[in-house]
């Protein structure tokens, strides 16, 4: 009798021991799997982006830019996309007729413009939609083919604070052409 309980008492210890490790096993496996929390003491940035001609190019195979076509784009909606908790933010651009009016399935994602650093904004700031106006870009021919250029490059403003817009460049053979759009305007307040 002495034998089963001394049985009993060592398969209790053993089987708490395994429990104990497997315990430990979860907590420390579940701790190294956490993400660490952005800081938000950083404030957040915007890279200047690039849309390329590629990309148009597609809009314009589609018909989209063809003058007095159904649905001719008239404006890029640009949107935020942000990662790493918010403080990185780059742009998807929709083209459409209107701001209310947009081509999903042309929907993309501007490239990062390695060229150009980042800007971080401070203090109170609205990260809304954007409209750029295809017209002033001065892009396109009569018949809605693209002229000559290289892309289009976003530079993150704040011209009309606290909402962060962007100077628009077209770059042609490597340089900014001075007879751009401008910029792009916040929406809302400045979409029509």
């Amino acid at each position: 009798m002495k034998k089963t309980a001394l049985m009993r008492k060592t398969s209790l210890c053993s089987f708490l021991t395994i429990m104990l490790l497997a315990a430990t096993v979860i907590i420390t496996g579940c701790k190294d799997d956490k993400e660490e929390a952005p800081d938000r003491t950083k404030a957040p940035t915007v890279n200047c982006v690039v849309l390329s001609k590629a990309q148009i190019q597609v809009w314009v195979d589609s018909g989209w830019t063809k003058p007095g076509a159904q649905g001719q784009i008239n404006e890029v909606v640009l949107q935020f996309l942000g990662s790493n908790g918010g403080l990185s933010l780059q742009l998807l651009g929709y083209p459409g007729s209107s701001a209310t009016t947009v081509k999903d399935n042309g929907k993309v994602t501007l490239s990062i413009d390695t060229a150009c650093t980042a800007k971080a904004f401070t203090g109170e700031v609205i990260f809304g939609n954007n409209i750029l106006k295809l017209e002033g870009l001065n892009i396109f021919n009569k018949d809605g083919s693209l002229k000559e250029f290289d892309y289009i490059r976003f530079t993150p403003e704040q011209q009309y604070p606290p909402y962060i817009n962007f100077k628009v460049d077209v770059i042609i053979k490597g340089q900014a052409d001075g007879g751009g759009s401008g910029g792009t305007l916040p929406c809302p307040t400045y979409c029509s």
